[in-house]
């Protein structure tokens, strides 16, 4: 029996198999800001900006509403986590300097992310904090 037109057909199928378009997992984008839409539900004082981005170092900087925040980060695919969280040191009202706490607190706790059709990004964790990309 000859094989050769066995082995050929078998070829073409393994290239136009190969060739077809894979779905590709969501990305958390490097150098995208991502503004804090609520902490466990709870939405965020108005005009508050509480933010992250990433940046490739492996180093995570944003605002936590009253004070600049930083952190080193991890992330392997839907896994994400920050080591400690460094702060710059500003008073602010009391009501802005709880809801900082919460997100800080929040935020070492992180262990997954996911981004939803929406458009919302979800870090999960002992809490979760929805967030949503600014342009």
């Amino acid at each position: 029996m000859n094989f050769r037109p066995w082995l050929a057909l078998t070829l073409s199928l393994g290239l136009i198999a190969g060739c077809a378009q894979q779905p590709t997992a969501p990305q958390l984008g490097v150098g995208t800001e991502w503004k804090a839409e609520s902490i466990d539900g709870n939405a965020m004082i108005d005009r508050s900006h509480v933010s992250f981005t990433l940046h490739e170092e492996g180093r995570a900087v944003g605002s936590a509403g009253c004070n600049r925040w930083f952190a080193p980060y991890t992330l392997e695919g839907d896994k994400i986590s920050f080591g400690p969280v460094g702060s710059t040191m500003m008073a602010c009202s009391e009501a802005l300097m709880e809801q900082e706490q919460r997100f800080l607190k929040a935020l070492h706790s992180v262990k997954q992310w996911q981004l939803r059709s929406s458009g919302e990004l979800v870090l999960t964790g002992d809490n979760s904090i929805v967030l949503r990309s600014q342009p």
